[in-house]
């Protein structure tokens, strides 16, 4: 067996990671090479073992070409097959057959993803069996990539050279946002090692952020898409005060449609000082990041400002997202001019109504009863959303994976942002039923465009 022969069973135990004695792998013929061809049992002839596969790949020819010619072959019949298996809707239970022989079947690691239950696909992935097929779909050999709502490439491709299927790099890196302490548990989903893993992570999270994070970030897509939906939110809000306090909202904040806060992420202290300085809050006493978030009643981020040092305070996020703005722009023919709530840490804009503060030289009893109903009705909503990532995609609370000019920081928690806001619209929320609110569906959200 020559060198080629033998990196070549070595890519085939990379392909389909199953136990070394015997692997199992799959021959195919196919006699139309060019015609796309998704009848999988068709195509599905034998299965072979390593000492029929090494007969294969290496003949008593003593024609080196003819030993080339063999191993493309295969190189390419395994990559067709790969996508065949892609195109169809069971997929996961098709692979399944590689089986290695003399022992239990030993599935590679994604199969196992259709045997499971709902509860245990939800623990391991917050999702559904049903809305990670809807999110990721079916390989489209066509288009060259998976026709689900998040449009996953066929393969994530790493700075190295590696590559791992565009379904498996997603599950991966969702599972690791659930679970975050150990790369050394990925193994089940890829079979693969740390550092395989930890690359594919990487490359998940980058294209995640560069193909997905406009959702949350653009101020386009918060005037066009969510202001259109404040006046039917301003209602729900309405009638929710009126439910708990008995009377209608008061005429300062009759026509509230969201709440805005930011959020406090502990970092690891930078080496440098003036990025130490920047960074550590006076009032949380440690070394971070803010970011704040728009949030809707039926709690989905409808606006994401960049992240910024501790050190700066709630007004600096409010002024340089350019919030405000965008609420003229997008109402500037409406009568109505619908806007959001803020706690007392904020000033009056507009558009955006701050709670009664110690500022005020003539705080009265009734403005702290005001700033109380005020924080029960609608605040708490923004303070669920920053909860729920937290509990649901807690990867970002781990301060060790937030390092200064070490970790894309911001990357990880827009991220974070937009997995909740998915999550939220495919199963709800306490918001949902708390203002009686439904969110927009994963289909309506992810396919519109301006």
């Amino acid at each position: 067996m020559n060198a080629n022969d033998q990196w070549e069973i070595r890519r085939i135990r990379r392909l389909y990671p199953i136990h070394k004695r015997n692997l199992g792998v799959f021959i195919i013929q196919v006699r139309e090479r060019n015609k796309i061809i998704t009848d999988i049992p068709e195509i599905l002839n034998t299965i072979l073992t390593l000492e029929d596969l090494i007969d294969i790949i290496t003949d008593d020819d003593d024609d080196n070409d003819n030993d080339n010619d063999d191993i493309n072959f295969l190189n390419n019949m395994l990559d067709l097959l790969y996508d065949l298996l892609q195109t169809n809707v069971t997929r996961l239970m098709d692979l399944s057959i590689v089986v290695d022989r003399g022992t239990d079947i030993i599935p590679p690691p994604i199969t196992q993803l259709n045997n499971m239950s709902d509860q245990a696909c939800t623990e391991m992935f917050r999702f559904s069996q049903e809305k990670l097929h809807e999110l990721i779909g079916n390989l489209d050999p066509l288009l060259g990539r998976f026709n689900g709502l998040l449009k996953l490439p066929r393969v994530f491709r790493m700075n190295n050279g590696m590559t791992a299927p565009g379904d498996i790099g997603f599950l991966l890196y969702v599972s690791r946002q659930v679970k975050w302490d150990r790369f050394t548990d990925c193994e089940k989903i890829t079979g693969r090692e740390y550092s395989s893993n930890s690359r594919i992570y990487g490359a998940v999270s980058q294209w995640l952020y560069d193909e997905w994070s406009w959702r949350i970030k653009d101020n386009r897509q918060f005037e066009e898409f969510w202001v259109p939906k404040f006046e039917l939110h301003n209602l729900r809000f309405r009638e929710r005060y009126h439910r708990l306090f008995g009377t209608p909202p008061p005429a300062r904040y009759a026509n509230v449609a969201f709440v805005y806060d930011a959020t406090f992420y502990q970092i690891c202290k930078p080496v440098d000082p003036v990025m130490e300085h920047l960074t550590y809050s006076t009032y949380e006493k440690q070394n971070g990041v803010k970011v704040a978030s728009a949030t809707s009643f039926c709690g989905n981020t409808m606006k994401l400002d960049s992240v910024v040092g501790g050190r700066h305070n709630d007004n600096f996020l409010l002024n340089q997202g350019g919030l405000n703005t965008s609420l003229q722009i997008a109402q500037i023919i409406e009568i109505i001019q619908y806007g959001g709530y803020v706690d007392k840490a904020y000033f009056d804009k507009s558009h955006i109504k701050a709670s009664y503060n110690n500022r005020s030289w003539n705080m009265q009893e009734w403005m702290h009863v005001m700033n109380t109903n005020m924080k029960r009705a609608c605040l708490a909503s923004v303070e669920w959303k920053f909860e729920r990532i937290n509990n649901f995609f807690g990867a970002i609370k781990d301060k060790r994976r937030l390092k200064l000019l070490e970790s894309p920081i911001e990357q990880y928690i827009t991220n974070a942002f937009f997995l909740d806001n998915l999550l939220v619209m495919a199963q709800g929320c306490n918001a949902n039923q708390s203002f009686n609110l439904d969110s927009p569906s994963l289909e309506e959200y992810l396919t519109y465009h301006y």
